[in-house]
C-alpha cells in the first residue's frame, strides 16, 4: 500500500507497530480492520495499566479487555468520551466474534459519530463503516500514546 500518511510511534513499541497500524487502515474487510483496532486497542489499554503498575509482571495472565479497560479507567481517569469509545470497541468486537449479525448496524450502534466528532462536524456527514472504525481507532490510538505523531507524505 503506497501509504499518504506516516506515523510515530514511541520507541518501546519497535518497528513491527507500523506494519500492525497499517493492517488497521488498509485492511482487506471491515471484520478484519475491527479485530485488528480491538488488538491494538487492548495492547495500548494493556501498556498504560503496566506502566502504572509497582509489579507490571501481574498482567502477564489472561486478563480480558474489560478488566484491563477497568483497571485503565481507575488508574487514569480518561475522559467519559474515550471511555465510551473504548467500551463501544469491546461491546463491536464480542458482537462480531459470537454472532452473526449485520456489520455495518452493529459499528452504527456500537461506535456512534457522535462520542467524538463535534454536532457542527457531522451535520450532513455520512460515512462507511470502515472509514469510522479506522478514525476512531486512530483517535484512540493518539488518546492511549501508542501513536503520537502523523504527517502526509504525498506533497
Amino acid at each position: 500500500m503506497d501509504r499518504v500518511l506516516e506515523f510515530s510511534f514511541p520507541p518501546e513499541l519497535g518497528p513491527e507497530w507500523a506494519a500492525r497500524i497499517d493492517e488497521v487502515l488498509a485492511g482487506e474487510s471491515l471484520l478484519q480492520t475491527i479485530l485488528h483496532a480491538h488488538l491494538l486497542l487492548e495492547r495500548g489499554i494493556g501498556d498504560k495499566v503496566q506502566s502504572r503498575l509497582m509489579r507490571p509482571d501481574i498482567m502477564e495472565g489472561r486478563w480480558s479487555f474489560d478488566q484491563k479497560l477497568s483497571l485503565y479507567i481507575g488508574l487514569f481517569d480518561p475522559p467519559e468520551p474515550q471511555v465510551s469509545m473504548l467500551k463501544g470497541f469491546n461491546i463491536l468486537r464480542n458482537k462480531i466474534a459470537h454472532n452473526f449479525v449485520d456489520i455495518d448496524a452493529a459499528v452504527e450502534h456500537c461506535l456512534p459519530w457522535a462520542s467524538i466528532m463535534p454536532d457542527w462536524a457531522i451535520r450532513g456527514h455520512t460515512s462507511d463503516s470502515r472509514s469510522r472504525v479506522r478514525t476512531i481507532a486512530m483517535t484512540l490510538l493518539f488518546d492511549l500514546q501508542m501513536v503520537t505523531g502523523v504527517r502526509r507524505t504525498d506533497f
